[in-house]
């Protein structure tokens, strides 16, 4: 076995998180060698809701990297809608009770197309970006980190970025994982043939419209993020009662009861046409920390978020930045102080902390079907609330 190749930062990991922090890391400092382990050969479709709010918008073009997204094949998405039998509330990104919204849009995109963007950009800042390089084993080496990966390389840094997802290995070896008691799980596929909610406000080829929805139904809620060309990302966040379902039927079968058990969507996707079926294992974790010794964590392995906020790629991209503005501090050639991460934590906590809570709250009520639905209604009701709904899941600002 050959000798070990140093780096003086290591991400596992080449999703949003991953990715983004190489580019930014790399353009602000060229001089850092920057690799990147990640384990797919090919970026490829995930599970995934494939919905990208106005703050991830934000940042993709303060990174400079919109225009190639949507050159991508994304589509912009001007608004989110809620609904339960008793009512339905959403509206446009758009300033509401002084709150103004990071962006215009959101996005719906393919995420096997987001990540090659995302990537391919990282590789032309410099930064080395392995595909199909899996890590089989990483330990602590003095003051740094080994890493070797199945295609036998070794290696070694004084800084690790643990990108690597909600069961990320970085952070179970760095000592981070936090057991958790909830259980949450998904079915996703792409669909077509959905009928519009308003069939009389569409363009010709572009059936789904211009909003992202969430509709509560007796088996979980169901997310619908347009693609274009009539195609459309489906989810169904299984509810705890619904999750015995499982072991009986398949999930294209409880996807499809989901839909026809969901008033709201019963007719419009009773012809629709369902791709492959992907379930999720458990989605929920939680971190100790971001931080350890020569540690940082972005993304799904800094903690999953409830899903129903559709934010998982704007905690993403929003850690990311975060991070590379701490990295690109620091001299990482001359190595990782006890103290050196701690503004990047810091700045997490301020950044995602309030809101985490707020959606763990949410998940609780959501959980009480009939209650949710009330709540629901009750917003409905009101145009101004049903907007401050959406501006919470748009991440508004004071201007």
């Amino acid at each position: 076995m050959g000798s070990a190749r140093r780096y003086d930062l290591v991400i596992v990991g080449g999703g949003p998180a991953g990715a983004l922090t190489a580019l930014l890391t790399r353009r602000a400092r060229p001089d850092l060698e920057v690799l990147v382990l990640e384990a797919a050969a090919a970026p490829e479709h995930r599970p995934c809701g494939e919905f990208l709010g106005p703050d991830g918008v934000r940042i993709l073009a303060r990174a400079g990297l919109e225009a190639a997204v949507e050159a991508a094949g994304a589509k912009r998405l001007s608004g989110l809608s809620l609904h339960a039998p008793r009512g339905v509330l959403g509206s446009a990104f758009a300033p509401v009770a002084g709150l103004c919204p990071p962006s215009d849009h959101a996005l719906g995109v393919r995420r096997e197309r987001f990540d090659r963007c995302l990537q391919d950009a990282a590789s032309e800042s410099g930064a080395e970006l392995r595909r199909g390089a899996r890590v089989d084993d990483l330990s602590r080496d003095g003051d740094g980190w080994m890493l070797s990966t199945r295609d036998g390389a070794r290696i070694t840094t004084g800084m690790l970025v643990g990108a690597d997802g909600r069961r990320s290995q970085v952070r179970h070896r760095a000592g981070l994982d936090l057991p958790v008691r909830r259980k949450r799980f998904a079915l996703v596929c792409r669909a077509s043939g959905i009928l519009p909610r308003h069939p009389d406000r569409v363009h010709p080829g572009d059936p789904m419209g211009e909003h992202g929805e969430m509709h509560l139904g007796p088996l979980g809620q169901i997310g619908l993020a347009p693609l274009g060309d009539g195609e459309v990302n489906l989810n169904l966040l299984l509810a705890e009662t619904s999750r015995p379902l499982l072991r009986d039927r398949s999930p294209g079968h409880v996807l499809r009861a989901g839909l026809m058990a969901t008033p709201s969507l019963r007719e419009r996707c009773r012809r629709a046409h369902l791709g492959p079926v992907m379930a999720t294992g458990s989605l929920p974790s939680a971190s100790r920390a971001v931080i350890a010794d020569g540690v940082a964590l972005a993304g799904d392995a800094a903690g999953f978020c409830d899903p129903f906020t559709g934010d998982g790629m704007c905690f993403a991209l929003g850690g990311a930045e975060l991070l590379a503005g701490c990295l690109t501090r620091l001299d990482l050639r001359a190595g990782i102080g006890p103290n050196a991460l701690a503004p990047y934590a810091r700045a997490w906590r301020a950044r995602f902390g309030a809101k985490r809570g707020m959606a763990g709250g949410l998940h609780h009520l959501l959980s009480r079907r009939l209650l949710a639905e009330t709540v629901v209604g009750l917003l409905g009701s009101s145009k101004t609330l049903g907007r401050l709904m959406v501006a919470f899941n748009g991440d508004y600002t004071l201007p």
